[in-house]
């Protein structure tokens, strides 16, 4: 066995009492605050937060993990923190949030769990953190009532209350019969404890503690019972879902998406021209979306039929069939992709669009995994695990891609082709993108001859620009990459040229 392969000891450190789990998910609170409260630009401070939260866990948990998942789940963190570290989105915040509960569950389970059972556990522990915090507290408080010592710190805690109620009230009467510590305790204002200022912040810390808690007390998986199959001779499944009403299904499902498929390839491919009144943009738009919708049906009724002690164990016939439709519907997604592309160049990129084109490509890769699956005969677990990968890749690409400066190049780079007469770019649309869309903004103004378009230009410039943000708790790679730009390019003056070349980002 490979050094790497060892088991590495259990790192017991002397912060795995409650009292410095607590103190340390306060201090993780109070940083949230200072990060995060009252500030509309995040980037540099999620990274660091989440750092803080990994430094966290592996400190106040024991460590179990072997040397090589150790590994792996800190390259899971770093990947995280990478797509973070290029810009702050939705997209981005989910995958570093799934990246540090990865991290969290590989380092302190110590043994191997399968993809499916950690995105479980990973989707379900931010909604554990307020059910673990009060168990963890009222166990405390069992245990310190059944030990005497130090330990008993919950108990010592209430018996506090006796004699701060006996301080205040003979302070009290001390104060009434003082006047000089009368004005002193008067100089002591509490009514900020009632606060809305105090109230909300307070709030806040006790959201933060509850999210991050089951990162700071983790639970070992419970260990699962196992459970005999059942055998493929005693599954019945009647005459509705048996291997005729199948057989049949498949039989009569590819005759319908061998008529679709041909009117695609004529139509679509072979260039035939459309019937009269309708366009190739209407006939792009009309189906575009639909058949993916269409393809994820159909991989469900795969998943059926071709399931363990299923239909398909008993016929010949059906497997054939299966692959077949599985085939046409690989060759649906394409379609769907050709479709939405002609419709592209008709009315421009869209986020939405450019959305879909990844979302048909991530369909087109299950199916063709489904065939595999089915040649090789793999279990369904093995097909959501690659699936699970396609898509965390395609989101980690995604999060890396510059998407509202993909759309504006693109729509810039094409506006002649959607109007022969001129150059067309909706000005209002590319402003809604962001600051990021700056550059092609100023590549359109650069080509455009209309004055009227360059003031527009020039104020949706400047408007976009306001919105940048100095502060060092907005900053990522990107914004620091526009930033540049802008620093070069503070000012846009239309050139005497109209044919100066696109300006990437």
């Amino acid at each position: 066995m490979s050094a790497i392969d060892l088991k590495m000891p259990s790192l017991a450190f002397p912060l795995n009492g409650l009292t410095a789990k607590i103190a340390i998910g306060l201090f993780a609170a109070v940083t949230a605050d200072w990060l995060f409260l009252g500030e509309t630009e995040f980037g540099l401070s999620v990274v660091l937060f989440l750092c803080l939260l990994a430094l966290a866990s592996i400190a106040v948990n024991p460590l179990r993990a072997t040397g090589r998942n150790i590994g792996v789940a800190s390259a899971v963190l770093v990947a995280g923190l990478i797509v973070l570290l290029e810009d702050v989105g939705p997209v981005s915040l989910l995958l570093g949030v799934g990246a540090i509960l990865i991290f969290a569950l590989m380092t302190i389970e110590g043994k191997s769990l399968r993809l499916a059972e950690l995105s479980r556990r990973a989707a379900q522990l931010p909604f554990l953190g307020p059910f673990w915090l009060v168990a963890d507290i009222n166990r405390a408080n069992k245990t310190a009532r059944e030990t005497r010592g130090p330990t008993r710190l919950l108990p010592s805690l209430l018996a506090w209350i006796v004699p701060l109620i006996a301080l205040l009230v003979f302070g009290a009467l001390f104060a009434s019969a003082n006047p000089l510590l009368e004005s002193w305790l008067s100089q002591i204002d509490l009514w900020f404890l009632f606060n809305p200022e105090f109230l909300r912040r307070l709030s806040f810390w006790a959201l933060i503690l509850c999210l991050i808690w089951p990162l700071l007390a983790l639970r070992l998986s419970p260990k699962k019972e196992t459970v005999a199959a059942v055998p493929a001779a005693q599954a019945e499944h009647g005459p509705l879902f048996g291997e005729s009403a199948v057989q049949r299904s498949l039989i009569l499902l590819n005759a319908l998406f061998a008529m679709q498929t041909a009117m695609d390839l004529a139509y679509l491919w072979g260039g035939m021209p459309l019937p009269q009144g309708i366009s190739y943009a209407a006939y792009a738009h009309r189906g575009a979306y639909p058949l993916v919708l269409t393809a994820l049906l159909a991989a469900a009724f795969v998943l059926v039929v071709m399931r363990r002690s299923g239909p398909a164990e008993k016929s010949k016939w059906i497997r054939p069939l299966v692959l077949v439709w599985v085939g046409q519907n690989v060759l649906l997604v394409i379609s769907s992709i050709l479709r939405l592309n002609l419709y592209v160049a008709f009315y421009s990129l869209t986020y939405l669009r450019l959305s879909a084109f990844i979302w048909m490509a991530l369909v087109g890769v299950g199916l063709i995994l489904i065939v595999v699956q089915i040649a090789c005969r793999k279990p369904n677990g093995w097909l959501f695990e690659m699936n699970f990968r396609a898509l965390a890749l395609a989101l980690f690409g995604a999060c890396l891609l510059n998407f509202p400066a993909t759309v504006a190049n693109y729509n810039v780079a094409h506006c002649y082709e959607a109007r022969r007469t001129g150059p067309f770019l909706d000005v209002s649309y590319i402003g809604s993108l962001g600051p990021q869309a700056i550059p092609a903004l100023d590549a359109f103004a650069r080509i455009t001859q209309s004055y009227l378009r360059i003031d527009s230009i020039g104020a949706a410039r400047r408007r976009l620009a306001s919105e940048t943000s100095p502060d060092w708790r907005g900053w990522s790679f990107r914004a620091w990459r526009l930033s540049r730009y802008l620093s070069i390019n503070p000012e846009f003056t239309p050139p005497n040229d109209a044919a100066a070349p696109l300006i990437q980002n």
